[in-house]
């Protein structure tokens, strides 16, 4: 007769090869391979994360761009305006800081400035990125320094000379 198959002895060294493949597990090998299919997902999450900071900086380089233009174009308005040598003379309007647009209520002239009150300085000058603290003569000073008008046409308030 054939020797016939020792299913007890399958079923026990099966078990034993279960009980080994088990313990697998303890293989830093093992814990390795389990980590590395980890990998693509803290990848995709730290590129998703890099794309999140270039977003961030784009927006930013663009704010720091746009500032830059505005305070360009105030300093070339503050150069043309310090040619101004009568009150009556227009000024150049200067642009906010914050935004780029054209200041509402820009005084059109340097005797404009004279007769402004604190309700009208103050949003020029936080418009200009300066303090609002101060009487309003101190504020009236203050914008016309900020827009580029000396003492040449006169101190706002007086009448300056004609030439």
């Amino acid at each position: 007769m054939a020797l016939q198959p020792n299913f007890a002895a399958i079923a026990a060294t099966l078990e034993e090869l279960a009980q080994q493949y088990r313990l697998f597990a303890n293989l830093q090998a093992a814990d390795l391979g389990v980590r590395l299919t980890q990998v693509p997902d803290a990848l995709n999450n730290q590129i998703t994360t890099l794309q999140q900071n270039v977003i961030a900086l784009r927006v930013n380089m663009q704010r720091i761009e746009h500032m830059l233009k505005t305070r360009d174009f105030n300093a070339t308005a503050c150069i043309i305006n310090s040619t101004v040598t009568r009150q009556d003379h227009p000024l150049l309007p200067l642009r906010d800081i914050r935004t780029g647009q054209e200041i509402p209520h820009f005084s059109a002239t340097v005797s404009a400035i004279a007769g402004m009150q604190g309700d009208t300085l103050d949003p020029i000058l936080e418009a200009l990125g300066l303090p609002t603290t101060g009487t309003v003569a101190e504020k009236r000073r203050r914008l016309m320094s900020a827009i580029g008008v000396g003492t040449h046409c006169g101190a706002a308030g007086r009448q300056a000379k004609e030439p």
